[in-house]
C-alpha cells in the first residue's frame, strides 16, 4: 500500500463525491487518499486508484477495518473525518486524534453538553474522541466554538466552504428585479421535518389573502409520513396558492428556480440549508431564518444581509429590502476559489 499523506474519511453522498473529484483535480500533486465508510449509489460513480472502502456491514469486517485503518493512520500526515462516522476506530486508535481535522458540515445535531453528559457507550466515546482532535474545518466559526464548547477541546478553527454544494459562482446569476404583483415565497429545501414548516405556515396564515405563492421543495429527506402531513397542510391552508416541488432537479435547473423566487424562508434550529441559502443570498433574494443559530449569527458578522423570520409577525415582509452587499460578500467567502485557497490552506498546514 502506497503512503497516504493526506488522508480523508468520508460517506460517499451527493456532497462528499462531488469534492472528491474536486480535491483529486485541484490537487494532482497531493499524495492524498479517500477512505469511504461504505459503498453507496453515488460511490459508483468513483473509480480512482486512490479511493478505497472499509468492509461493510463494519461489525462483520471489524477486524480487517481496524487493521486497514491501523495502516492508514500510521501513514497518514493528516486526517480528515467529514461528519463523525466510525467514532469508535479513532476511539481505539487514539494516537491518530492529534493529527486529525473535523469536517463540521451543515445538518449535524452537534446537542448540548447536557445531552452529551448523559451516560451512554455512545456519548462516551464521542465526547473522549472529539475532544482530542486537533482542528474544526467549517464555515461557520460558531460551530467551531459551539462544539469546543460542548466537548470541552480545544481545536483549532479552520475556515471553508467545506463543499462546491456551499460555494456560488455570484456572475452566473444577475440580481433580477421583482416584476408583477404576486410573491413567490419558498419555505423549507426538503422534507425533513427539522425544517418546522407548520410553525412557518401557522406565520404565514396572516398573508394568505394576499398575491403569494408559497413553493415547498420535497423532494428530499425520507420521511414520507412527514411530507404527506406538509403537502396536507400547505393545502389545507394556502389551497392552490401553495405549491409543492416534489420531484428532483439537477442543480441547474434548481438554482433557476431558486432564481425565480423573491422570498424565503427557513426554521432550521441548527445550521443546515447552507448551500440553498448562500445561493439565494448571492441571487440577492430576501432570506429569513431562524435567528438563534450560530448560522445566522455568523451571517451577520460578516456583514451579509439575512433577517430573523420572527419578522414575519412583526412586519409586513412583503417589500423590498435592501440586500445589495450580499453578491460581493458571498463572493468573498463562497467562491469557487475561496473553496480552492482554503483546501490548500488546510493541506498547507
Amino acid at each position: 500500500m502506497s503512503r497516504t499523506r493526506i488522508l480523508h474519511i468520508l460517506l460517499p453522498n451527493k456532497f462528499t463525491v462531488p469534492i472528491i473529484r474536486f480535491l483529486n483535480d485541484e490537487f494532482k500533486e497531493v499524495d492524498q487518499y479517500f477512505l469511504c465508510i461504505s459503498k453507496s449509489k453515488e460511490a459508483e460513480l468513483l473509480n480512482q486508484a486512490n479511493i478505497g472502502y472499509l468492509g461493510s456491514p463494519h461489525s462483520k469486517y471489524f477486524f480487517q477495518n481496524l487493521r486497514q485503518l491501523y495502516i492508514h493512520f500510521r501513514q497518514a500526515t493528516k486526517i480528515i473525518i467529514h461528519g463523525n462516522p466510525v467514532l469508535y476506530f479513532f476511539f481505539l486508535l487514539r494516537f491518530a486524534l492529534k493529527k486529525t481535522y473535523w469536517v463540521i458540515y451543515g445538518g449535524m445535531d452537534l446537542g448540548t453538553k447536557e445531552s452529551n453528559a448523559k451516560k451512554s457507550l455512545y456519548n462516551f466515546i464521542k465526547k473522549n474522541t472529539l475532544k482530542n482532535i486537533y482542528g474544526h474545518i467549517t464555515h461557520i466559526q460558531g460551530d467551531s466554538e459551539l462544539a469546543n464548547e460542548i466537548f470541552d477541546s480545544k481545536a483549532k478553527f479552520f475556515y471553508s466552504p467545506m463543499y462546491l454544494s456551499n460555494t456560488i459562482n455570484v456572475h452566473e446569476f444577475p440580481i433580477q428585479k421583482k416584476t408583477g404583483t404576486t410573491w413567490k415565497i419558498l419555505v423549507g429545501n426538503s422534507a425533513d421535518p427539522s425544517n418546522e414548516h407548520e410553525e412557518i405556515f401557522t406565520q404565514l396564515k396572516a398573508y394568505k389573502e394576499q398575491e403569494i405563492e408559497v413553493y415547498c421543495p420535497l423532494s428530499y429527506g425520507n420521511y414520507p409520513e412527514y411530507k404527506r402531513k406538509v403537502l396536507d397542510l400547505g393545502t389545507k391552508i394556502f389551497g392552490d396558492k401553495f405549491i409543492p416541488i416534489v420531484d428532483f432537479m439537477d442543480l441547474k435547473s434548481y438554482r433557476n428556480f431558486l432564481n425565480e423566487m423573491h422570498i424565503a424562508i427557513f426554521n432550521h434550529k441548527r445550521q443546515e440549508a447552507m448551500g440553498v441559502t448562500t445561493s439565494l443570498l448571492a441571487m440577492g433574494k430576501t432570506v429569513y431564518v431562524y435567528p438563534d443559530t450560530t448560522a445566522f449569527r455568523s451571517f451577520q458578522k460578516r456583514g451579509i444581509q439575512i433577517f430573523s423570520n420572527r419578522l414575519i409577525t412583526q412586519e409586513n415582509i412583503l417589500q423590498e429590502r435592501d440586500v445589495s452587499l450580499n453578491q460581493s460578500l458571498l463572493e468573498k467567502y463562497y467562491s469557487p476559489e475561496v473553496l480552492r485557497s482554503s483546501w490548500a490552506a488546510i493541506y498547507a498546514h
